[in-house]
């Protein structure tokens, strides 16, 4: 499976989010597994007080020699970070 990942700061308020970085990366699975849960940890620019900051993600999957289409983004819940 390839993921794609871009990372966000949530600006409320303000027209466009501040783009934190994105990233490219391969996991394996077990068919057996229904679900997996990926861990992804990266660095957020340290400011005051609190970031609120959310992800969105996309995926394909090979099978064989064959790469499906990526899937659409999907956008995760925001979550605050307290420094």
């Amino acid at each position: 499976m390839q993921i794609r990942q871009l990372r966000y700061e949530d600006e409320r308020g303000r027209r466009h989010d501040d783009f934190l970085g994105g990233s490219t990366f391969w996991e394996s699975f077990n068919r057996r597994h229904e679900s997996t849960t990926v861990h992804s940890y990266r660095f957020v620019p340290d400011r005051r007080g609190e970031e609120k900051v959310y992800q969105l993600v996309s995926f394909r999957v090979r099978v064989g020699n064959h790469w499906s289409n990526w899937t659409r983004w999907e956008k995760s819940e925001v979550a605050t970070l307290r420094h």
